[in-house]
């Protein structure tokens, strides 16, 4: 919380005569620091701190890895809160996910736990984590896809369509993925969004939640983007304005009248 550091009435001033120069924080903090500098003991207990961080950050992507390896479904668990905190102290998901992409295979009992935790905290997951170390480490810790190629949408901002760096979720339904081109986050972004659509071999798709708890009604299908082939946008929608809020209900109003008329047909009633 920040604390309040302006106090008194406005009628207490210095006079000019005794007024002194301001100077930057940066300045302040340089003289303190000559002024003050910190004890041995203090710069020794602060690396001592760091070394414990360091120590813990790798210590919980070992455990996560031989946790996956083992079916250790525990020790998996136990290292997810330091996972999320240790990418400044050379953990972190990303390191995580290079580390247990090494391993040739997991138990089935580990790839079903793991498949309940991405369903439930897959987006943040994706915001910790590198995206194409996240694919390789998905492709060993969720359950393989069986099925033949699929024709997949999905809504993307503009810009990640110009530099080919799409997101890791798909579905099979086009209308889920217009509504998440038309009405999310992706419109307020520069250049405003896209709906895509692509042909995923069945190397380029991970795992299918779809068919095993499509618990969001997403059809979704997990896909690494470096496999995909003829990827296109076959609809756009223009960069919304900074009023977000208001400006996205708008938009989802709108994209909820068009599927409406859109079920009835000419003449129908949708039935």
């Amino acid at each position: 919380m920040l604390r309040k550091i302006l106090s008194g009435s406005s009628s207490s001033t210095i006079p000019e005569s005794e007024s002194k120069p301001t100077e930057s924080p940066q300045v302040h903090a340089r003289r303190e620091a000559k002024a003050h500098p910190p004890g041995r003991g203090e710069v020794m207990n602060f690396q001592k701190e760091l070394e414990r961080d360091r120590h813990k950050a790798k210590h919980a992507v070992r455990d996560f890895v031989q946790g996956a390896a083992s079916a250790n479904l525990a020790r998996m668990q136990a290292s997810l809160n330091s996972l999320d905190y240790g990418k400044f102290d050379g953990g972190g998901w990303t390191r995580a996910m290079r580390t247990v992409a090494r391993l040739k295979s997991v138990p089935s009992k580990t790839r079903k736990f793991f498949l309940r935790l991405y369903i439930d905290n897959g987006d943040h997951i994706r915001e910790e984590c590198d995206d194409l170390a996240l694919a390789d480490g998905l492709r060993v810790l969720l359950p393989k896809y069986r099925g033949p190629a699929m024709r997949l949408y999905r809504g993307e901002s503009a810009s990640n369509l110009s530099r080919r760096t799409y997101g890791l979720s798909w579905t099979r339904s086009e209308e889920v993925a217009r509504a998440f081109a038309e009405t999310g986050p992706y419109r307020t972004f520069v250049g405003g969004s896209v709906l895509l659509e692509a042909h995923a071999s069945e190397n380029a798709i991970i795992c299918a939640p779809a068919l095993l708890a499509d618990r969001y009604k997403e059809s979704e299908y997990i896909v690494d983007r470096r496999r995909l082939k003829s990827v296109r946008a076959i609809d756009r929608f223009p960069q919304l304005s900074d009023d977000k809020p208001r400006e996205l209900q708008r938009a989802k109003r709108g994209a909820i009248r068009k599927r409406k008329k859109k079920r009835k047909g000419p003449g129908g009633d949708g039935g």
